[in-house]
């Protein structure tokens, strides 16, 4: 059976998946994201080991094929991401195409392809993977695309055709974004029409994202001045801006620990940011920061007292000054 059929937003929408292979092409990094994150959400990736490969690597073939040998006694399965980021094919590159589809395997298999046009995956690779691999193009063509996006993703309350019409025009451009904004509002879990505009209107918890930015580059008072932003016009958003303090902190002990931020939802444009953050500050002030979001959460589930504002206050001054 051929996946190519298979739009990104009908995989989105799969509970199951046919195979343990997953061919990924377009130049959507956001939807890339969100791909993965639903092929693993039945996934305990704590008990996984990932191993992460570049085709392009002159020992591809031997690092491949030791990846999928026996896993170890504390890993049942492994997570193979590989990545390609050439724009033209060649014999050696079609054989490591053809290695990874004939290899047999109980492990995930990621391939991530940028760089090569949708003309030459159609023509030379996808055949490769047809009868044994979930396809998924992560790319927005047109505007009719990130409609059909929005029907499958916006919460029910918001989800007619006006709202729709008026979101494509708003976030032209700019669909990475549309999916950060989407992903807040799952975070919120908003159940009225308003409440879920009011994401895609305010200035400031939209300019969240730049949070991390603003911190790398110890631009101190732009920081503060988003989290005044959001708590002025939604005091709910600490929900958000907790869960935003919480990644960011994840993502600074991963560093510490050279691990990577394959798993944090971060895109490769703000891993700098981040990278910058992880070389001036130390362990210690990482876990006081990640000590004070526990406390800000108790205090905002009523569980102690204090202003849980005060407390993400707090962290942005330890890591940004």
């Amino acid at each position: 059976m051929s996946n190519f059929d298979i739009d990104v937003n009908k995989f989105l929408d799969l509970e199951n998946f046919m195979h343990n292979k997953f061919l990924i092409f377009g130049d959507e990094p956001a939807l890339i994201v969100k791909v993965k994150n639903h092929a693993l959400s039945n996934e305990n990736l704590k008990m996984m080991e990932k191993v992460y490969l570049d085709m392009v690597d002159s020992d591809f073939s031997d690092n491949f094929n030791q990846a999928i040998l026996s896993n170890s006694l504390f890993n049942e399965k492994k997570i193979i991401f590989v990545k390609l980021n050439k724009n033209r094919l060649n014999k050696d590159l079609i054989s490591s195409f053809e290695l990874i589809s004939k290899s047999t395997t109980q492990n995930l298999v990621f391939i991530e392809v940028q760089g090569l046009s949708k003309k030459i995956i159609l023509k030379d690779v996808l055949s490769i993977f047809r009868s044994n691999s979930h396809i998924v193009e992560c790319s927005v063509p047109n505007n009719s695309n990130v409609a059909d996006f929005l029907k499958a993703n916006l919460p029910e309350a918001a989800n007619n055709e006006k709202n729709i019409n008026n979101l494509v025009d708003l976030y032209e451009g700019n669909f990475s974004l549309l999916v950060n904004d989407l992903e807040i509002l799952k975070v919120l879990d908003f159940s009225e029409e308003e409440e879920i505009l009011n994401i895609f209107n305010d200035n400031g918890i939209r300019k969240s994202t730049r949070l991390i930015e603003h911190i790398s580059k110890r631009e101190t008072e732009k920081a503060i001045e988003i989290l005044e932003s959001m708590k002025s016009n939604d005091r709910n958003s600490i929900n958000l801006l907790i869960w935003i303090l919480s990644r960011d902190c994840q993502a600074l002990n991963a560093l510490k620990h050279n691990n990577n931020l394959k798993s944090l939802n971060i895109w490769d444009s703000q891993i700098k940011w981040y990278s910058a953050i992880a070389k001036r500050v130390s362990i210690q002030q990482i876990k006081e920061s990640i000590n004070n979001l526990d406390i800000a959460d108790k205090s905002l589930k009523g569980v102690i007292d204090g202003d849980p504002w005060t407390r993400a206050k707090d962290v942005v001054l330890e890591l940004s000054t």
